[in-house]
């Protein structure tokens, strides 16, 4: 079983309701739009987004790009960064040969909402 289809049957597995196109996964958990990446050439490859978190303008950027950097400082495996003027929201990682998919996932979507949370609290704070 590919990747995507695992991940695919995780997500299920946790009620969610995920659609696929174009081999990519979208689904929504706590109103927020999520994505998983589909990498076909690299099925170890795992990659989960929330992407378009905050749109980023010349009057917005530095207040951004200090709450982005506080949120990276202190969380692990989450990453945030700013995606052609958006803030997306990252999880990457190479799957060992042994991957529980349904300990992964199921973290992956809660360390994703629990790192937006935590970025609109910065953001708040500005």
């Amino acid at each position: 079983m590919k990747t995507n289809e695992k991940v695919l049957l995780e997500l299920k597995k946790l009620g969610l309701m995920p659609e696929v196109h174009e081999d990519n996964i979208f689904f929504k958990y706590q109103m927020l739009s999520y994505l998983y990446l589909n990498d076909a050439e690299d099925e170890d490859y795992y990659a989960m987004y929330l992407p378009y978190v905050y749109e980023v303008t010349e009057d917005n950027e530095y207040e951004i790009l200090k709450a982005v950097n506080e949120c990276n400082n202190t969380m692990k495996s989450v990453k945030l960064v700013n995606n052609d003027g958006h803030v997306w929201i990252g999880y990457e990682l190479r799957l060992p040969a042994d991957a529980d998919l349904s300990e992964i996932v199921e973290h992956t979507v809660r360390g994703l909402y629990g790192a937006k949370m935590k970025f609109d609290m910065e953001m708040k704070g500005l």
